[in-house]
């Protein structure tokens, strides 16, 4: 029976093997330049095979090697396993969100039932979604006409999860990772001059 954990660090719910959270947020900015041009224009809702190549393209440019590509499908699901928990988090009545300090405060007892019923809402019991309003772009944002209906939201298959694949020490590689890291604007640039 699941309960509240209170030792898992955050990124060992978002992580996994090699991909740090720098990986993350190239490849989630990536997506959402995407959402934003729209997917296709057949359905721009739906984060297509084409938006994940082009996320994966992003993120070899940054740093120059490669992920296979279950590593990136696995990476959409997460985020959209991120998305639709937290989303359930925000509309139960026992959760409330503080946005500016990103806490989420609800009684013991709310926390225990919601990971009985999902154990990845574990990941938010110390700290909200960093990347709340890019997840609500990716999955929610249909440019043609504006926000999209859950139901009609369609993703890639996902991969495994390594249990062995977390680092105690919260933020020490993922913060020289930020410091270094190029300008996603420019690398999405050169993504979509190579991509035409």
């Amino acid at each position: 029976m699941a309960t509240p954990s209170q030792f898992r660090p955050q990124k060992w719910w978002f992580y996994s093997g090699r991909w740090m959270k720098s990986h993350d947020v190239a490849f989630i900015n990536a997506l959402c330049w995407k959402a934003e041009k729209g997917f296709t224009q057949d359905n721009p809702r739906r984060p297509n095979k084409n938006a994940l190549l082009f996320a994966c393209l992003v993120v070899t440019r940054m740093w120059g090697w490669q992920f296979k590509e279950d590593t990136y499908a696995w990476n959409l699901e997460r985020l959209r396993e991120r998305y639709h928990t937290f989303r359930s988090i925000l509309h139960n009545p026992a959760f409330e969100w503080d946005r500016e300090n990103n806490i989420v405060h609800a009684p013991f007892a709310a926390w225990v039932a919601l990971i009985r019923q999902n154990p990845f809402a574990d990941a938010y019991l110390k700290r909200g979604e960093p990347k709340w309003d890019s997840l609500k772009l990716i999955f929610e944002w249909n440019q043609a006409g504006g926000w999209a209906n859950d139901n009609e939201i369609v993703t890639i298959s996902s991969g495994e999860l390594d249990d062995d694949s977390y680092d105690d020490d919260e933020d020490d590689e993922d913060t020289v990772a930020e410091e270094i890291q190029p300008d996603p604007e420019s690398v999405i640039d050169l993504a979509t001059s190579e991509s035409d």
